[in-house]
């Protein structure tokens, strides 16, 4: 079995990494050795401006997604919060949901002079133009939150489902109350998922196509993905789109480097038979507005697209 598995990681991974590597220090022409496609890749001002475009937008998607998907999380695996059910099928939706149709939706509803939110906005108020504009950095980042915002959903309800009530009782009888246990034990105890599904989406912000493609060229704000896509127009340079992929391969290594170090010293959830399931937190009145807050970040996420494409349709 070890043997089978160790196979396959070759050829999915092992064998990918190392021809990059290779043609990374090739030459066009004769195949020889030579660091010249490097030179090429990162001493083009545009070639390092698009690296830290896809920097700060990773840092942005990841944010967003860790400030909208853990509350979100908490609140279905938690708390008594009413229409977990809906809430959980319309994240799995936007999972499913390719991002080149988000894309599209958002055009259609926040383009600076023919999006729908923008028309409807200077009917209203006879302005002279729109308050949205997607074609931006902050809309670039929202699009690609609504497609990476599932992971650290995901990964944090999954991981707080997980948690037995031994430590939540214990603190709850020694007087905490549930800010106190929610940031003080449950929190900590999935810090691991937390992290993991923020390097995810950080990586997936930084790896898509589709939305800095359909918006982001529009607005001339290139990243790595778009700027890899330019190498193989015309003249193709295969070589140098290499040499500019090895700084992905390393950062994905050294965030997963990050993750081990900052969580290698802590003790997390250790379960021996079967833990006792958690008392969901009773929030009162204060339920229905949990509920009124997930959905309305899934109508921004889901809703509102889909019914934007197909009244488009």
């Amino acid at each position: 079995m070890f043997g089978g598995v160790a196979l396959i990681l070759i050829v999915l991974v092992v064998s990918p990494l190392v021809q990059l590597m290779i043609q990374s220090l090739q030459h066009e022409g004769t195949g020889a050795a030579t660091l010249d496609n490097y030179v090429q890749a990162f001493t083009n001002q545009r070639h390092l401006v698009a690296i830290w475009h896809s920097i700060l937008l990773g840092l942005a998607v990841a944010t967003l997604c860790v400030i909208l998907g853990v509350p979100m999380a908490w609140a279905v695996a938690q708390t008594n919060m009413p229409g977990k059910s809906i809430v959980s099928l319309l994240v799995l939706t936007a999972f499913i949901t390719p991002d080149y149709l988000n894309s599209i939706s958002w055009i259609l509803l926040a383009g600076p002079n023919a999006g729908w939110i923008n028309r409807a906005f200077v009917a209203v108020t006879g302005s002279s133009s729109g308050i949205l504009n997607i074609y931006s950095f902050w809309g670039i980042a929202f699009v690609v939150s609504i497609s990476a915002l599932p992971y650290v959903f995901i990964f944090t309800a999954t991981a707080l489902r997980s948690i037995g009530a031994e430590m939540i009782d214990a603190g709850r009888i020694l007087g905490a109350g549930v800010l106190r246990t929610t940031f003080g034990i449950v929190l900590p105890l999935v810090l691991p998922a937390i992290l993991g599904g923020a390097i995810i989406t950080f990586l997936e912000a930084i790896a898509i196509f589709g939305t800095p493609a359909l918006i982001g060229l529009p607005a001339r704000y290139t990243v790595i993905s778009t700027q890899l896509w330019e190498f193989f127009g015309f003249p193709m340079k295969v070589e140098v789109a290499c040499a500019y992929s090895v700084p992905l391969v390393l950062l994905t290594v050294g965030l997963f480097w990050l993750q081990k170090r900052m969580t290698k010293r802590r003790g997390y959830i250790v379960q021996t038979g079967k833990a006792a399931v958690v008392k969901p937190i009773d929030l009162g009145p204060y339920r229905w507005v949990a509920l009124a807050g997930c959905l309305l970040v899934l109508s921004l996420v889901v809703v509102l697209p889909y019914l934007t494409l197909i009244e488009a349709a």
